[in-house]
């Protein structure tokens, strides 16, 4: 069994299980602690779960770390997504940015575009883009102090009035039956207004998130043009519905 399905797995035994010790991997997948504790090493990297002495136990789902820590979890991937939707991103477009950090990481790939218009709730992306020659607009709203991210009537009412070449839209899980989650209800009715003003709609997601099914529903399968995403998609289920709904798939 390699690195990928022995993690699944001890993602599933955990979902069914308060925690699970090295002893306990080690014997079930015939492979030596250290094996173990290098898988539970990057689990933990990838926010999946919380090692704890002599094993480990399942992050909270609903635990959502602040947003600058999060840059640090699964960063060569995330900028992967990002290079390759940047070069998706043509001289002189209009693009709206959601918050979140692999659209965040888009930033380090945009300081050479020309004529570029950047619309974003974010003041993290608004912060890194402030030394560029691209233009920036933000709606208004109230700041969410710890995911530095503008929420509110206003801001929905923003995006509602703008339209724009491309969306790119970040997302805290994907369900296999319906498409695309947050966990904050809060964000919703902004996050369906900022996908809606894109004449193309791209979902941008690393592997962890589909191991996450999230809570909140804000894009089904059909209403995403193209997702972009750092490792093949194993789940079968989730492939055949992003299939049947003519989604385009890139692995970057």
């Amino acid at each position: 069994m390699n690195i990928s399905s022995r993690k699944k797995s001890i993602l599933t035994i955990l979902r069914t299980s308060p925690a699970i010790t090295i002893g306990e991997i080690a014997e079930e997948f015939s492979v030596s602690p250290v094996t173990v504790r290098r898988d539970l090493e990057k689990l933990e990297q990838e926010g999946l779960v919380t090692r704890t002495r002599g094993g480990a136990t399942l992050r909270s789902q609903s635990e959502v770390a602040p947003a600058l820590k999060r840059f640090e979890i699964n960063i060569d991937g995330k900028m992967r997504i990002a290079e390759k939707a940047a070069s998706m991103i043509e001289t002189g477009s209009t693009v709206i940015l959601d918050a979140g950090t692999t659209t965040g990481s888009l930033t380090s790939f945009l300081e050479d575009k020309k004529n570029l218009t950047i619309i974003t709730p974010s003041l993290y992306i608004a912060y890194t883009l402030t030394n560029t020659d691209l233009t920036v607009m933000m709606p208004g709203g109230l700041m969410i102090n710890e995911q530095m991210v503008l929420i509110g009537p206003e801001c929905e009412r923003y995006f509602k009035n703008v339209e724009v070449d491309m969306s790119f839209m970040a997302a805290t899980g994907i369900s296999e039956r319906q498409g695309f989650t947050i966990m904050s209800p809060l964000q919703y009715n902004i996050k369906r207004a900022m996908l809606h003003s894109g004449r193309k709609k791209v979902a941008l997601v690393d592997h962890m998130k589909f191991e996450r099914p999230g809570f909140y529903l804000f894009a089904n399968f059909e209403e995403i043009d193209c997702i972009i995403t750092d490792e093949e998609i194993y789940n079968k289920t989730i492939l055949q519905r992003l299939d049947e709904s003519g989604v385009d798939i890139i692995v970057a």
